[in-house]
């Protein structure tokens, strides 16, 4: 019997997020450049760091539950805000973004939950799975 190899899944137009050994499209966390790290407040879309997440549990005093939930409210601000933002989140549908946050096994857990979970959540429109991370059900 011929052995199958494994099929990367399909989107169907939703965002997945991937971890940035395997492949990705786009890198989705914040870029360090020189001694300035540019993340979804400071950087214009798709520029690099544009999706990056201002609120790292490594830089401040916050446990990732604190860090997504400020992530939330300041995406759902850029994109009511900002159509350039909102149009390049858009045009993530169908993409495979990155972080390194995410585990190898792609699944999304408590422990590994990202902030692009948010983004990939938004474009589905669907964002009960972070608002049950948030509530810490996940």
């Amino acid at each position: 019997m011929k052995a199958v190899a494994p099929r990367q899944p399909r989107l169907r137009g939703q965002m997945m997020v991937a971890h940035m050994r395997g492949h990705c499209d786009h890198y989705g966390g914040s870029y360090l450049e020189g001694h300035k790290v540019r993340h979804m407040n400071n950087t214009e879309a798709m520029e690099d760091g544009w999706l990056g997440n201002p609120h790292s549990i490594i830089t401040a005093s916050e446990d990732r539950r604190c860090a997504i939930a400020a992530y939330l409210r300041d995406f759902l601000t850029r994109i009511e805000e900002d159509a350039d933002f909102a149009a390049a989140v858009e045009g993530l549908r169908g993409q495979q973004v990155g972080c390194w946050c995410r585990g190898v096994s792609q699944s999304r857990t408590g422990s590994n939950f990202c902030h692009l979970d948010v983004v990939a959540a938004w474009i589905e429109g669907d964002l009960s799975p972070v608002y049950a991370y948030l509530r810490g059900e996940l």
